[in-house]
């Protein structure tokens, strides 16, 4: 059931809720960190905090255009904050009147046209759920400063068994098949909860994945996440997912303009698939719904780049090579060898390959001339055209990429360190 995950290699995130709306403001000033904590960092009443549902609508919200903005990026799946660690439903639930719809009068459920809209793109459509964190719900984790009882005092169970199961169940049931649901921030997961969650998310959907901030151990996760923006440093031994932003925050903030360049954003999709793992790349949009232009302009030069080099990123390999190079990054397919370069080289070197190597070119269809001799691999690029952000050289092997697993000072004197 996770076949398709791994294949993937790039999703898009989407933050989008009631914090949307705050725009990283309170009491008029911008306030610091990321904006979807602003309600628990200044400790903002919650009878306050639902003032902000008047600034949050879905008028510029348009799910078919999102969708073939993230089918252009080259993403194969699409995850969406159904609920953040604030409590606010983006999509109609039956549970209570905190929702987008009950709250800020939208008529349409949110969830039900983006993932009608994603999978009729042929995107796999998967909800962000918080599980323990809640700041609206006095038994849940989080808020301490409208519910003074201590959070090892609460009755977590009444959540979880609450508000917490009846809205896993509502968008596991309306929603069509789902491919993830992204748990996020265990507080209260205990090992016994998280397999009984896992249980309870299977028995709706049991191809539905989990990612790996369930709660418990490892075993209840169907997948690795790492850090919030952090890339693995090497090659990681099981299915993994790294979590990034386009800017500093996730959900939008309107004085967050530090957005990286897409040049910086290709170099971390490469970087992320040359270790096995996958990049799951976050947009925030605005309180209307509309993306800003800045996360467009991202997505779409990413696009551009994906039409020449998606095969070199989609349904590969970790590189075959414990060492690192200063000219980029390298993955693996059946009998080929991607080769990821950040910036014109005319001459770069390989140790430690074993086969022949069948036939050299840029994805862009420029001829590369290849020497090898004693382990050592020569590639002229003086007939290679350099792309602006990100080159890719294609080598057509005799067999399955075959590399000495011993250490190898690579050019430049880099050598990679195996784990212990």
């Amino acid at each position: 059931k996770i076949e398709w995950f791994e294949k993937a290699r790039l999703g898009i995130f989407i933050h989008w809720g009631l914090y949307s709306a705050t725009e990283g403001y309170y009491n008029g000033e911008e306030t610091c960190g990321i904006v979807e904590w602003i309600q628990s960092r200044e400790k903002i009443p919650n009878r306050e905090y639902e003032r902000f549902a008047e600034k949050l609508s879905a008028d510029c919200f348009d799910t078919d255009a999102i969708a073939d903005l993230v089918k252009y990026a080259g993403a194969k799946y699409m995850v969406f904050t159904a609920k953040h660690h604030e409590g606010f439903a983006m999509f109609d639930s039956g549970f209570d009147d905190y929702s987008i719809n009950k709250k800020c009068g939208v008529q349409e459920d949110i969830v039900k046209k983006l993932t009608d809209s994603m999978r009729s793109r042929g995107i796999v459509p998967c909800l962000y759920y918080s599980q323990g964190v809640d700041f609206h719900e006095e038994n849940a984790m989080g808020n301490t400063w409208d519910f003074e009882r201590p959070e090892t005092e609460r009755a977590f169970e009444s959540y979880f068994n609450g508000k917490c199961k009846y809205q896993l169940r509502e968008l596991l049931t309306k929603y069509g098949d789902i491919g993830v649901i992204w748990f996020d921030v265990p507080w209260g997961i205990t090992a016994r909860r998280a397999k009984e969650l896992r249980k309870y998310v299977q028995a709706f959907q049991p191809k539905c994945l989990i990612n790996g901030r369930l709660g418990g151990d490892t075993s209840d996760s169907d997948f690795l996440c790492m850090g919030d923006n952090e890339a693995p440093y090497g090659r990681v031994s099981v299915c993994a997912e790294t979590a990034a932003t386009t800017n500093d925050s996730w959900g939008y903030k309107r004085g967050d303009k530090n957005f990286k360049t897409p040049k910086m954003i290709i170099e971390l999709l490469c970087a992320v698939a040359s270790k096995g793992a996958n990049l799951l790349l976050n947009i925030g949009p605005k309180p209307n719904g509309e993306i800003p232009c800045e996360a467009v302009d991202i997505l779409k030069s990413l696009g551009n780049w994906m039409q020449i080099n998606s095969d070199a990123i989609y349904a590969t390999e970790a590189s075959p090579f414990i060492s690192d190079f200063s000219f980029g990054w390298v993955t693996q397919k059946d009998k080929n060898l991607f080769l990821f370069l950040k910036d014109p080289v005319r001459k770069i070197t390989i140790y430690g390959l074993e086969n022949e190597v069948l036939s050299a070119d840029s994805m862009a269809g420029d001829k590369v001339e290849t020497n090898a001799a004693c382990g050592e691999l020569s590639l002229s690029l003086s007939n290679v055209r350099f792309a602006d952000d990100v080159t890719v050289i294609k080598l057509v092997l005799d067999g399955k990429p075959n590399v000495k697993n011993i250490l190898f000072q690579q050019e430049q004197n880099y050598i990679m360190l195996p784990c212990c």
